[in-house]
């Protein structure tokens, strides 16, 4: 057996099952009885969305600046985010997610950002210059406008009253009333790697909507919503946002923040590998392994696989996946640059049976699927 491999192991979580670091941990154990004097460089990773903030501050090793917020439905909840000199980084799911409601109290037409952009308001505070936004996993379709209330912006509707920043009140407002804040020395970066339109049937609502509560009258509502919206952002700020690739990421909240505060939207796991410096470790490594939960269409639209495949590819490095559920024919792994798929979720086996001690069930099959490729590699 060849000893003294350099792999590198850089998958996103198994969602609902195992994080980022674990997968890491149960994949690097197998390898070690399997070569034992292999190098072997565990880099968790995310896409920009729910996680990345711990991702990041692997890397960086942040300050943690921890406050008070509001969550989706206005209630305060304890949220953080990172300061490393004076850049920030926030996720938006911290006080924005899904992950923060009950399953019954999800509502994309009652839930706002305005926690979000409580978090950019303290960010500014502390100084910083650089704010990274990164979007993802969040409940809400307001288009911003929650998180926009924070800063000072404003809403009208056609007779001159006060609009609450919510997904069903888009369609009302009329008229934005400009923050006094001036937001010309901090530099606005959104992290993520959807592409859809601010609305549309490719848009926020119809595409996200019903995941986060809405059904499909207020789906037609919300998209309504967000298309007012967008007329109103290119009248007040002379942008066309609805032209802007990922201006419907996370609720619209993407959209948004190039309105309001001039963002510029940028690839999530991009950004991210470049935070980990994960292109010099790929082009050291003479085997690369990632994965994910599931491994489905969306992986091939930007998610950590495809974006480590690529820069991989880049280098002729050979990259393995492991996932809990593969839904993709074998052509179209291949076609990512994948050399080989490994999912724990065999046939006849349920999603609840793959989940169960997933980590021991993912520790067996790397030791079994990898020895042909660490003796041959």
């Amino acid at each position: 057996m060849i000893q003294h491999l350099n792999i590198l192991i850089c998958p996103d979580k198994f969602k609902g099952s195992l994080t980022a670091e674990e997968v890491c941990q149960a994949i690097a154990k197998s390898i070690r009885k399997l070569s034992p004097g292999s190098r072997i460089s565990q880099v968790p990773m995310a896409d920009g969305g729910e996680g990345s903030l711990e991702i990041i501050n692997n890397q960086l090793k942040a300050e943690i600046i921890r406050i008070k917020a509001s969550d989706p439905l206005g209630r305060p909840v304890e949220a953080e985010f990172l300061m490393k000199g004076d850049n920030a980084y926030i996720e938006m799911a911290k006080a924005s997610g899904l992950q923060l409601l009950k399953p019954e109290e999800r509502s994309a037409t009652r839930t706002s950002t305005e926690g979000t952009g409580e978090l950019i308001r303290e960010a500014i505070q502390f100084g910083a210059k650089k704010i990274y936004l990164l979007v993802g996993g969040s409940a809400t379709n307001d288009a911003g406008i929650g998180m926009a209330k924070a800063l000072g912006f404003g809403f009208s509707d056609a007779a001159g009253n006060e609009v609450e920043p919510t997904g069903e009140n888009m369609i009302r407002i009329k008229k934005i009333h400009k923050s006094l804040q001036d937001f010309g020395g901090v530099e606005f970066s959104v992290l993520c790697d959807v592409e859809n339109p601010l609305y549309g049937k490719n848009g926020a609502a119809h595409v996200f909507g019903r995941q986060k509560g809405a059904d499909d009258r207020e789906i037609a509502e919300l998209d309504e919503g967000l298309k007012n919206m967008s007329e109103l952002f290119r009248e007040t700020f002379g942008v066309d946002v609805q032209k802007i690739p990922g201006a419907g990421a996370a609720g619209g909240i993407a959209g948004g923040a190039v309105a309001f505060l001039g963002a510029e939207i940028k690839s999530g796991i991009g950004t991210l590998m470049e935070i980990a410096e994960l292109e010099d470790k790929i082009k050291a490594a003479d085997l690369v392994i990632t994965g994910e939960g599931k491994i489905d269409s969306q992986t091939l639209n930007g998610k950590v696989i495809a974006g480590i495949a690529a820069k991989a590819g880049k280098y002729n490095k050979t990259v393995l996946a492991f996932c809990g559920k593969l839904d993709l024919e074998f052509s179209e792994v291949r076609g990512m640059g994948l050399i080989a798929v490994f999912p724990i979720k065999q046939e006849g086996m349920s999603d609840e049976d793959a989940m169960e001690k997933a980590g021991d069930k993912l520790e067996k099959l790397a030791e079994k699927e990898l020895t042909g490729y660490i003796k041959h590699s």
